[in-house]
């Protein structure tokens, strides 16, 4: 038995922190790690459960969708399942909702919505973003390579090389920041606003020459 002035896990607290913040932003944009729930006392765990299922059925803090799936004491993939099929596509949610099941489950249907999300936003950074952390696969490489080949916007093209190194082995982590700043030579190979020439710099990727 836990005593009342037990203190709680630095996940539960920081978790707790973030639900109950007046701050908009930090309580619906800031993604909770993977980890968070293994990493917390199993004496806290099931107040943590109950706190992250109703704030995500009721309150649809749709971030927290990566923690309800790994939920021990509800049914976490059929919720998330439920709020995907109730989000417009293309939009913010369904693009990472579709993403997560992918990676849950691993059925084709959630990578093809996903795909249906980011062509139909016409390559918007926020959907290419969320291609870019997808699970490597073919079909996935070959819409960031066409991102790359097509779109005017240099951020969205930065973006899209970010989740064709992850294909190729040479980004391990394509959503952390520092890995992708410790890779700026392999992004400048990419660099060109010329649409004949990035054509030219994508076969040598394939082949291995870049």
């Amino acid at each position: 038995m836990h005593g009342k002035n037990e203190e709680h896990s630095f996940q539960y607290r920081s978790l707790l922190h973030q639900l109950t913040s007046k701050d908009v932003r930090e309580k619906y944009d800031s993604i909770p790690p993977n980890s968070c729930l293994d990493k917390m006392y199993e004496w806290e765990r099931a107040d943590a459960e109950r706190l992250i299922w109703y704030e995500f059925n009721e309150n649809k803090v749709t971030v927290l969708a990566n923690l309800v799936l790994r939920l021990k004491g509800y049914d976490g993939v059929s919720a998330v399942m439920k709020m995907l099929s109730e989000s417009p596509v293309p939009s913010d949610r369904s693009a990472y909702l579709s993403r997560l099941l992918f990676e849950w489950t691993n059925e084709e249907k959630y990578l093809d919505l996903l795909l249906t999300n980011v062509k139909q936003s016409k390559y918007r950074l926020e959907f290419v973003s969320e291609l870019k952390c997808a699970p490597v696969c073919i079909k996935v490489y070959e819409v960031l390579k066409d991102i790359y080949l097509t779109s005017e916007d240099a951020v969205v093209r930065s973006t899209a090389v970010t989740g064709m190194l992850h294909y190729r082995g040479f980004v391990k982590d394509p959503a952390n920041v520092a890995e992708t700043f410790s890779n700026v030579a392999s992004y400048r190979k990419f660099a060109s606003d010329d649409a004949e020439e990035r054509k030219k710099i994508i076969d040598l990727f394939e082949k291995g020459l870049l």
